[in-house]
């Protein structure tokens, strides 16, 4: 999941799908990452990146084990 902060309005609400709460939204809807990085372009609102997403692998929730080197 994405995470952006908006330390200017902390409790920010753009539209239906992005609510910030305490100043911290976080959210892995494409649509909304599209309008959340559209709105961080102008700094009025003062939200940032903070975390971007994590490339999707198809294996989460695995984790992978590796070989020692003898």
């Amino acid at each position: 999941m994405a995470e952006f902060r908006c330390d200017r309005y902390p409790e920010l609400q753009i539209g239906d799908r992005i609510r910030f709460r305490d100043g911290v939204c976080t959210t892995s809807d494409e649509e909304a990452l599209r309008q959340l990085r559209a709105f961080a372009t102008d700094a009025a609102y003062g939200i940032t990146e903070t975390r971007p997403p994590e490339p999707a692998t198809g294996t989460a929730g695995r984790s992978r084990k590796t070989k020692k080197p003898s």
